[in-house]
């Protein structure tokens, strides 16, 4: 569709107006008047392409900006084609029917890295026209749209991709003309029985990538137009249960993807009559494929139609020939007999068994014809292919794949002879060899060599991959990229050098970016021991500015300035969006890292959080002010370690440890170490892979178990008893894919003062007992970063007598806080970053010791009356960021007194409640806890406020911050007692404070300044 020029005229312009309308609208100058003034309207900008109206508002330098330009009402047309917001950070929220009256039938909002806050009623005004809407790749926690029932009369499809919606998903209120959902990529974490019960028009439906474990029985039940289904990727989902599919209702289906659901262990398909039905469960972890539910889809399926594809599983399949054994194995010579005939364009002979048919998988007059596709994947036994197997097909070949076999060296090592060949796949083998000079196809676009046992990849090795867009290497046993190891990568995209277990370096030059270059993505997710960037590792010159650079779940704790600072000055240009993601990277915020964390400009390109700050916050939301003057002060430069970080700091330190005096400005906490003398560590074999260690300046026994292979091995290793004494410092489990569970006799009579297993993604289960040998000497548990959905120690903390810390942090939690039974010495539990949907009342109230508490990025909406009753000792009460807070009742911190100095309730909403009435012990508010709180609450449109009525609040120079400001005091309610007639804190005048509180007298004696 091309742009006609202005001098167009239009004979018709259907917009919902009559004709009188129309002309008046159209005007003197016919098209132009369609669009406003552009002036007007900037930096959005309105294009007439054909007979439709779009406007594109993606440069907008926020929400503001965007409320104000619609509020004028410069558009003259009321019903347009398409509204388009994508890629701008800025926007970080919508109004309700932000767009003032004008319609659009297509919204694109996408790509907006901090949009999380939308109305339901933000799209109101496009309700009677709006056909399709896409709110993909934001920040967005709901369902939003989909919550807003039978308003969107006309839609067709609703696009929710790649969010952070962590809802379950329950009686969804479609409208009847709605066809297509998708929720792809989210943390929805549960699917009702009547989820999908009011689409009945839905004809595609994705729900990949999310959290959910179970497909209820009927869930697709009256679906009758639905076709396709995607529930792909779903690292949690181990059950479908019968009559999910029932043939009665989803007579039109024509297609699963049920592939990459590692934990799913069958499959019934309910005998689903459709001869042209795909069945995609590639991937995965089945074991077996019932006969009574799979014979009745093969008999019925058409030759060369229908396809049940099960290839990379762990099937346990029968000897003797059958239907089945030609389904499984998808090409055998003698296979006329089953619904699968060999393909005249492709080859495929896929298996995951124990190698009963390898021998008879490629027939020679298979081979002898020529073939445009090739899949030989998952033979265990399948070490060699010669490089002229494939001969045949060398003029029209376009993919090979030969994923996980046995191979041990390279095949079409000269893949030049192979003028068409796109794709060679030789990932998951066991290759030993050096990449040296890969000889690539003239046309080879995908190249995977990851997963295998590459000692080094040397320099120019991909030299003559001119053509290549995507390189997979990861997963290979280089410690080393070389200089140039990517050089001449002309047309490459995506580079992808993830969990490299033994990669430490990257050398200067490695990443040679071409002239011209189209890079999009470079992924070093994964490298357990990558710390070493060597200055101009990326050779930036001509590095496009909107390359993302992902480092996730990586060792680094910090940044070195010379080999990140020309990536991210690159990444500083106009319209630039390059990102650095360190997401669940260790990055220590304090003046190591002030190069960045002073530069505003640098933040916004980089993703991750400060690990070493209270509720690890985002790297990106540091103040480039607070810090800039932190580490500027005499005291950071030398004593920076202690003094320059932003907030609370917890510092552990032994007795052994020098004294050091210390400036702090919120908490500080000194643990010392009065244990007894420490374990020694066993033979190294005896608890391979874990490792121990002795400390050799404390003398601390550090066991780590990260690389166990299983939950089994970890428990055969400690039942072993390998251990000289059962006292030792401190247990580590971190990052492991492989560990899903610890039971009572994981750690077996080991005990342990630190506990730390954290990140491990599929540990869902601990068992309330595992720590029980740690009973009386475990200190410190940290479980944070894992796949929890319950509370751990619930029942049996008030046991563990030394227990002063617990975190539970970024897990799964979905249960209620009702009473938390707390270690008699617990002074910190953080159980922030879950899906807990309520605190009941006195939850905490058997936490008398407990200082420092983290609810914060939870789903709960009210804290009610008494929430945090029963805390004597509380100093710091973090509730941040969560997404559904909407009121704090009277009498929620009941206990405000003296001894609570933070109270930290910034939220995602600038409409929050916060009712600290009667409040007797509360006479002034501190400007660290409640200063955050009304600064929220500034953005325009925003009814939040604190009432303070009947608390004895004083007014004087202690509280200037306040009374000074007189934004603040619009959203304050309550009273200053210690004037005559208690008058209303917001009737203050800010002038008269300033000048008061500004004065040599005030700055001295205080108590006169009022």
């Amino acid at each position: 569709m091309t742009t006609k020029p202005i001098a167009v005229i239009f004979v018709a312009l259907c917009l919902c107006y009559d004709s009188a309308t129309s002309a008046a609208v159209l005007g003197s100058n016919g098209v132009r008047d369609i669009c406003p003034d552009p002036q007007v309207i900037t930096p959005c900008t309105c294009i007439v392409t054909n007979a439709d109206v779009d406007v594109d508002c993606s440069a907008v330098s926020g929400s503001p900006q965007l409320h104000d330009i619609f509020s004028a009402e410069p558009f003259p047309l009321r019903v347009m084609n398409s509204l388009t917001i994508a890629d701008s950070p800025q926007v970080t929220y919508l109004y309700e029917r932000f767009t003032r009256g004008v319609a659009f039938r297509h919204i694109q909002i996408t790509g907006n890295s901090q949009l999380s806050d939308l109305s339901t009623l933000s799209f109101m005004d496009s309700s009677a026209v709006l056909e399709t809407i896409d709110l993909s790749n934001n920040a967005l926690s709901d369902l939003v749209i989909l919550d807003t029932p039978g308003e969107f009369q006309n839609i067709l499809s609703i696009d929710l991709s790649n969010n952070i919606i962590s809802e379950a998903l329950q009686n969804l209120e479609c409208s009847p003309s709605l066809t297509r959902i998708v929720l792809r990529n989210n943390q929805i974490f549960a699917v009702g029985a009547e989820a999908f019960a009011k689409c009945t028009a839905v004809t595609e439906l994705d729900i990949g990538e999310n959290m959910f474990s179970l497909l209820e029985s009927m869930v697709f039940d009256g679906l009758s137009a639905l076709e396709k289904v995607y529930i792909n990727n779903c690292p949690n989902l181990n059950t479908i249960a019968d009559g999910a599919f029932q043939a009665s209702s989803v007579t039109n289906l024509k297609e699963i993807q049920l592939s990459d659901n590692v934990n799913l262990r069958n499959f019934n398909p309910n005998a689903l009559p459709a001869d042209n039905l795909k069945i995609a469960i590639k991937n995965g972890g089945l074991t077996t494929l019932e006969e009574d539910s799979f014979r009745s889809i093969l008999d019925v399926m058409v030759p060369g139609g229908g396809r049940i594809d099960v290839t990379v599983n762990t099937l346990q399949i029968i000897s003797t020939p059958s239907p089945m054994i030609i389904f499984i194995m998808t090409i055998e010579e003698e296979s006329n007999d089953g619904f699968f005939q060999p393909y005249m364009d492709d080859l495929s002979c896929s298996k995951s068994c124990d190698g009963f048919y390898v021998k008879n998988i490629i027939p020679k007059r298979v081979l002898q014809e020529a073939k445009l596709n090739i899949e030989i994947t998952s033979n265990p036994e399948l070490s060699m292919i010669s490089e002229n197997t494939f001969g045949s097909s060398a003029n029209i070949l376009r993919s090979l794949d030969l994923n996980s076999n046995a191979l041990t060296s390279f095949v079409l090592l000269d893949s030049s002879t192979y003028p068409s060949l796109e794709l060679l796949d030789l990932g998951s083998n066991q290759i030993s060899a050096n990449i040296r000079e890969f000889s690539c196809s003239p046309a080879l676009k995908t190249l995977r060599l990851h997963s295998n046992l590459i000692p080094a990849i040397d320099a120019n090795a991909f030299s003559t991959c001119g053509t290549l867009e995507t390189l997979l290497v990861g997963g290979n046993s280089f410690s080393v990229l070389s200089q140039d190891a990517f050089a001449g990568l002309t047309n490459i995209k995506v580079i992808r050098v993830n969990v490299c277990p033994e990669l430490t370096v990257i050398q200067t030059g490695a990443f040679p970016i071409e002239v011209g270059s189209v890079l999009e993505r470079i992924e070093l997710n994964g490298n357990p021991k990558l710390t070493i960037f060597e200055e101009d590792w990326i050779t930036q010159t001509d590095l496009p500015c909107n390359t993302r650079i992902e480092m996730m779940v990586s060792p680094l704790t910090t940044l070195e300035q010379p080999s990140f600072e020309p990536i991210l000055t690159t990444f500083m240009g106009a319209g630039c969006g390059g990102l650095i993601d360190l997401m669940d990277t260790p990055i220590e915020c304090d003046c190591d890292l002030s190069w960045l964390l002073e530069n505003p400009g640098y933040l916004i390109h980089v993703a991750g959080k400060c690990v070493n700050l209270e509720g690890t916050p985002q790297i990106q939301d540091q103040d480039p002010t607070d810090w800039s003057n932190s580490c500027k002060s005499f005291a950071c430069q030398f004593v920076h370690m202690y003094l320059c970080t932003a907030s609370f700091l917890i510092l552990s330190l032994s007795s052994e440890s020098l004294s050091i005096p210390v400036l702090y400005d919120e908490e500080f906490v000194v643990i010392t170490d009065t244990r007894p003398a420490r374990a020694m560590c066993p033979v190294p074999e005896l608890i391979s892979p874990c490792t121990c260690d002795v400390s050799s300046t404390t003398g601390q026994v550090t066991v780590d178990c990260s690389d166990v292979s299983s939950s089994a091995e970890l428990e055969q290793i400690f039942v072993n008893e390998p251990f000289p004494s059962f006292f030792m410092d401190k247990f580590r489990l971190s990052g492991n894919a492989n560990v899903t569970y610890l039971l009572a006799e994981s750690l077996h009579n080991a005990a342990f003062v630190n506990i730390e297993i954290t990140w491990n993604p599929k540990l869902s289960v601990i068992s309330e007992n595992a720590f029980e040998s740690s009973m009386t000497t475990l200190k410190k548990l940290d479980l944070a970063g894992n796949a929890l959905t319950s509370f751990v120690l619930f029942g049996t903390m008030v046991n563990y007598d030394s227990l002063e810390y617990l975190s539970l942090a970024d897990n799964d939690i979905i249960d209620n806080i009702r009473t938390f039974s707390c270690s008699p010495v617990l002074k910190t539990l953080d159980l922030h970053s879950n899906f807990i949907p309520a605190i009941d009342e006195y939850a905490f109230s058997n936490c008398g010791s407990l200082a420092t508490l983290y609810v914060s990025e939870n789903a709960f909406s009210v804290l009610s009356r008494d929430a945090f009753a029963g805390l004597p000792n509380i100093r710091s009460i973090y509730v941040s960021k969560c997404p559904n807070l909407a009121v704090i009742q009277t009498g929620a911190f009941p206990d405000v007194s003296s001894s609570l100095t933070v109270l930290r309730i910034l939220g995602d909403t600038c409409d929050i409640e916060i009712y600290l009435m009667g409040s007797s012990q509360l006479a002034t508010l501190e400007q660290a806890s409640f200063e955050p709180i009304l600064a929220t609450f500034l953005s325009p449109m925003c009814e939040g406020f604190i009432d303070l009525e009947d608390s004895p609040i004083r007014c004087d120079c202690d509280l200037s911050w306040l009374l000074t400001e007189p934004s603040y005091l619009n959203h304050t309610v309550g009273n200053c007692v210690n004037l005559d007639g208690a008058p209303q804190i917001q009737d203050q005048d800010p002038t008269e404070w300033s000048a008061s509180c500004e004065s040599f007298v005030c700055q001295y004696f205080p108590m006169l300044c009022y």
